[in-house]
């Protein structure tokens, strides 16, 4: 019988497409996706989360190879415009929690999953947390979100190493977002000395990185589906509850005030 899972997610994994009619130059509205051998199209469910099928067995499978444990696989499928557009997430079998995004190739591998990431965030946030002074937050209040590529060996020695280009510069692929839980008091105080405490993070993490202060509501793992559905970390963010966002990506901090700064000055 076919399961169907509705819960917590995040965008990251996602494919869509339209049909081009070369005749006329019209658009119409694709039916159906083409994944290697499986073909997914709009008679099956939309909206939800949908496991038990073909591509999201074959998808347990791969998961399980690569990295010897039993998962379990869905996927979410939506009209947007003219597209018709898929997402995936996994899980482990036994800690259905620690979602993940995942991609299915059209060559019968895995052309991404973020396992790593998930699996090792708590780990990693509370390494960084040991390893800076920002008594504004609680010990549970920061949260180090990789929402790029991570390797175990990364994650275990928490050493992180930017990607070498073939034209001989770098960049940074783990995509950090550094997140600080805190009230109106903490995130004046954070604001206040907001260089200081980037250096800090900065000189631990050796990467850069996007920091967030929100207040208790900010993020939150059991926030509900968004209307479409993916495993990323904006699924998990209520922007209204941020105080301030700090781009720390480039020379230059760029600042943005959030706007749960207001109650700030009430």
């Amino acid at each position: 019988m076919k399961k169907i899972l509705v819960g917590a997610a995040i965008i990251a994994a996602t494919v869509c497409g339209c049909k081009v009619d070369s005749l006329n130059e019209t658009i119409q509205q694709q039916h159906s996706i083409t994944i290697g051998e499986y073909v997914i199209s709009d008679s099956q469910p939309m909206w939800e989360w949908v496991t038990d099928t073909p591509i999201t067995d074959a998808s347990e499978e791969l998961l399980k190879e690569k990295y010897g444990r039993d998962f379990v696989c869905s996927y979410f499928l939506y009209p947007q415009e003219w597209s018709l557009c898929i997402e995936f997430k996994a899980a482990p079998a036994d800690d259905p929690q620690t979602e993940f995004s995942y991609r299915p190739s059209g060559s019968g591998a895995l052309a991404y999953d973020n396992y790593i990431s998930m699996m090792y965030m708590d780990e990693i946030s509370d390494w960084l947390y040991e390893g800076v002074d920002i008594p504004e937050i609680g010990e549970d209040g920061l949260i180090v979100y990789p929402t790029g590529s991570l390797t175990e060996q990364e994650a275990v020695s928490k050493i992180f190493n930017d990607t070498q280009r073939e034209d001989g510069k770098s960049y940074c692929q783990h995509s950090f977002s550094i997140i600080l839980i805190t009230d109106t008091a903490g995130a004046t105080k954070i604001a206040s000395r907001s260089e200081e405490i980037i250096k800090s993070i900065n000189e631990r993490l050796g990467c850069v990185f996007m920091l967030y202060v929100g207040t208790e509501s900010f993020y939150d793992l059991s926030r509900t589906v968004g209307a479409y559905g993916g495993v990323c970390l904006g699924s998990k963010i209520d922007y209204d509850e941020l105080f301030y966002s700090y781009d720390c990506r480039r020379e230059t901090t760029f600042k943005t005030t959030g706007k749960a700064s207001e109650m700030i000055n009430e």
